[in-house]
């Protein structure tokens, strides 16, 4: 499980309406990091926002950085406590 926190602002949608209610979206069932990347980078060029996504372990964190860069969204490793670092 890894969760997506995103700000977003006035999109018409139902997931819209999702987001602003929840403040947070909870993604689970999906294969590996590439899908999960896919995902968010979608929501994120229909709406641009700035996101956190909470994974279970380096290894996994490591697998969205490297995909959410190949669809084009720029990604930083962030631990707690740490300045943000590029992949």
């Amino acid at each position: 499980m890894f969760t997506i926190h995103l700000h977003w602002g006035t999109y018409p949608s139902e997931l819209d309406q999702l987001l602003r209610k929840r403040h947070a979206v909870t993604v689970s069932g999906l294969a590996n990091e590439t899908a999960k990347a896919m995902i968010i980078s979608h929501l994120l060029t229909l709406h641009p926002r700035s996101a956190v996504v909470v994974t279970e372990d380096l290894e996994r964190c490591e697998g969205l950085l490297h995909w959410l860069t190949f669809f084009g969204q720029e990604a930083f490793h962030v631990q707690f406590g740490e300045e943000p670092t590029s992949p």
